[in-house]
């Protein structure tokens, strides 16, 4: 499982509710990550991944939406100065399969396709986890320095970045509100989702 961070080029003010003041910052986003920026005050430009590296150099950019997992591999942490924490959302690599083709198979093939997925349910995670911890040090190493949003601020970032997300949804969605009584009790998430891949598309 993977989640994601806010990655900047510049320090950000903090407001009065200790929330990063993105207002005047050119953010690279998708649909995932498009919600949040513009509610912290940015503006939000489309750039594929493999041109970020170049946007962020030439100035085109000051920060970007991405996953906890990955940053050194697209050499990103090199152009990196601050990370804002807490993350957010969760991201899932999701298999499908055609229900004619899934119909068609043996019961033998059907239960070694089960067992394999059931597998990668655990290597994948354990992978992930793995692959963090390692990169965690690369990051530290090239001088990427830790917004930490704490306590109240912390809380109501994170109740941005779901919040808005839900509005999209509203806005694009006549089956939004069941939904989220599927997914909330009384309220609150019943279970973490991530809903922003759905979203990711242009505007």
């Amino acid at each position: 499982m993977t989640s994601y961070y806010t990655y900047l080029v510049k320090e950000p003010k903090l407001s009065k509710d200790g929330l990063p003041d993105l207002t005047g910052f050119k953010m690279r986003a998708t649909g995932t990550y498009r919600p949040l920026f513009r509610a912290l005050g940015a503006t939000t430009i489309n750039i594929k991944t493999s041109e970020l590296i170049t946007a962020v150099q030439r100035g085109t950019v000051d920060g970007f939406g991405f996953t906890d997992v990955s940053l050194p591999a697209l050499g990103m942490h090199k152009v990196t100065k601050f990370r804002i924490k807490p993350n957010y959302y969760q991201g899932n690599t999701v298999e499908t399969i055609n229900l004619a083709t899934w119909a068609s198979l043996t019961k033998s093939q059907k239960d070694q396709l089960n067992r394999l997925a059931i597998e990668f349910e655990t290597s994948s995670v354990l992978f992930v986890d793995a692959e963090r911890l390692r990169e965690e040090k690369i990051i530290k190493k090239a001088g990427v320095k830790d917004i930490v949003l704490k306590g109240a601020a912390g809380a109501k970032y994170l109740e941005i970045a779901h919040g808005e997300i839900w509005k999209e949804l509203k806005d694009r969605s006549k089956y939004h509100d069941q939904l989220k009584r599927l997914l909330y009790k009384e309220g609150k998430p019943d279970r973490q989702v991530n809903i922003s891949r759905k979203l990711d598309m242009k505007r």
